[in-house]
């Protein structure tokens, strides 16, 4: 017993540390500070959300005060990052490292995944869910349970963000009625949904400077092409097994031809992937993905799989 009290103590400590340090940071970057972020203090921050938070996590069972300093952290985060977000304030720390890890936007993309991953195991035992809404992401998570006659899940960034409302065009993110109710037949029978939009990540991912590659490497590169759209996200979560269950998901976003004078437009339905961020290549990837539909600045896609995913324009002919 003294060991369990010393290590729920330690945990409650280390929680309340990370919370602090959250809202530090918030503190830090809405004040507009004299410290400039740099890479590293971006890859630190990021390290402990992913790393630390989620350990932490696997140590409690849903305590209401547990969950609320949760909640607090994810609160806290978010707003920091949407402003780590701003093109401005980007960049100062997108760039390497001292040590030479590249750090970009889609560095914090995956710290907030990790972060909505842990946040919902934890709400799940509440059945609770998590709406938060900033200028430059918006994060929405709903327990639900399943049945044979499950309904689709829509998730439509304009009906959850205070921000996007004028500017979100026609995006929205659909699972479909059959996979949900495919996931019940293997014995699925409550999950959190857990979604994110990105509105303005165009603006400061062209912006990414990647080392220099040889040819080789050139070929290797995963998907040529411009950042077109917003970023949206769907997981589905099995929080008793603290496991992402793999569905097939429909999504439209609207898209813009990032230049005018290309005639040679090609729609790619792409995913980052953040195996591929490590090798210092370009992260997007299409496997999975198919265009459905491509109309005037708008492009429908199916995908066999969950992620950020997104719409890239390329404006070369495709071999």
């Amino acid at each position: 017993v003294t060991v369990e009290l010393s290590v729920n103590a330690s945990g409650d400590r280390d929680l309340a540390l990370l919370q602090q340090l959250t809202q530090a940071v918030l503190h830090e970057v809405e004040v507009g500070g004299p410290h400039l972020l740099t890479s590293s203090d971006v890859l630190y921050l990021t390290q402990r959300i992913e790393t630390d938070l989620t350990a932490l996590a696997r140590f409690y069972s849903a305590g209401t005060g547990t969950a609320e300093v949760m909640v607090s952290i994810a609160t806290n985060y978010v707003k920091a990052a949407s402003l780590m977000l701003e093109p401005h304030m980007a960049t100062q720390w997108m760039g390497l490292t001292e040590d030479g890890v590249s750090v970009e936007p889609f560095t914090i993309v995956q710290s907030i995944d990790r972060l909505a991953e842990t946040l919902a195991d934890m709400l799940s035992a509440e059945r609770k869910g998590f709406t938060l809404s900033t200028k430059n992401i918006d994060v929405y998570m709903k327990w639900q349970k399943l049945s044979q006659v499950s309904c689709s899940q829509v998730f439509m960034p304009a009906e959850v963000s205070s921000h996007s409302a004028s500017s979100s065009g026609q995006n929205e993110l659909l699972i479909p009625d059959t996979e949900l109710q495919r996931i019940h037949t293997l014995g699925y029978e409550e999950v959190m949904f857990i979604h994110t939009h990105y509105s303005h990540l165009s603006e400061i991912v062209s912006g990414v400077q990647e080392p220099p590659l040889s040819h080789q490497e050139k070929e290797k590169r995963s998907l040529p092409g411009h950042l077109a759209s917003v970023v949206i996200s769907a997981t589905v979560r099995d929080a008793s097994k603290a496991q992402t269950i793999p569905v097939a998901v429909k999504y439209t976003l609207s898209s813009s031809p990032v230049v005018e004078y290309s005639q040679r437009v090609t729609a790619v339905c792409a995913f980052w992937n953040f195996s591929l961020m490590h090798n210092h290549t370009s992260s997007w990837s299409s496997d999975g993905c198919r265009v459905t539909l491509t109309g005037s600045g708008v492009t429908s896609c199916l995908c066999n799989h969950t992620t950020n995913f997104a719409v890239l324009m390329n404006y070369l002919e495709l071999k």
